[in-house]
């Protein structure tokens, strides 16, 4: 359930992160901080789950994650070309690592004003960063999100042409409205968001 996600997050992983990530198979979490990142297992139980520290951490980003230097400003999944992809972003330069061969993709960074989904865009125009990534489920439909500052742009996964741009306060009037860090727990209807030094569980279905 959400509440033993909380519980869970706020028992065993720190709360000074820059950014938090759940890995696609839904079994790992990694957090980022300054230069380093911390990975964490997650055991699924019937009625509850446990997350376990794996030792050996912190360890240094550039050591695993190809050539992407942190601190980054967000790290998240898009959904574009008929599969997932691990999008990250600094300034603004991006990185699309591919989590298969668990390398950063060849010709990368890139300013992410070329990126496919922002391409033609113009709201993408004049933002200078980007704060937190993440998938959103809405009913039957489905988006990739991007926060930067107060503004939250959605693109819709099957029409990716169609871009909103709303205050995130008006999407999620319950949270804070600055996040440090969003994420979409696999196989689950919560998005993860660390704002304000603390954690919230966010259900997508209500």
């Amino acid at each position: 359930s959400g509440k033993s996600i909380l519980e869970q997050l706020n028992l065993k992983v720190r709360n000074d992160i820059d950014n938090v990530l759940f890995w696609k198979d839904g079994r790992f979490i990694y957090t980022f901080k300054d230069n380093t990142y911390r990975k964490f297992q997650i055991i699924y139980y019937d009625d509850r789950i446990d997350i376990r520290p794996e030792s050996g951490y912190p360890k240094n980003i550039s050591l695993t994650w190809g050539n992407i230097q942190g601190p980054f400003d967000a790290c998240g999944y898009v959904h574009f070309n008929n599969r997932d992809l691990l999008m990250f972003v600094k300034d603004r330069n991006y990185w699309l690592y591919d989590d298969n061969a668990n390398r950063v993709f060849e010709g990368y960074p890139r300013d992410f004003g070329s990126f496919e989904l922002f391409r033609n865009k113009r709201e993408f125009e004049n933002i200078q960063n980007i704060d937190a990534i993440f998938k959103w489920r809405d009913g039957n439909m489905a988006y990739n999100c991007f926060v930067s500052g107060h503004k939250i742009f959605t693109i819709d996964v099957n029409n990716p042409s169609v871009l909103r741009s709303n205050n995130f306060s008006q999407m999620f009037p319950e949270l804070p409205n600055f996040v440090r860090s969003v994420s979409h727990i696999p196989h689950k209807d919560f998005i993860i968001v660390f704002a304000d030094f603390k954690w919230f569980v966010y259900d997508q279905l209500n």
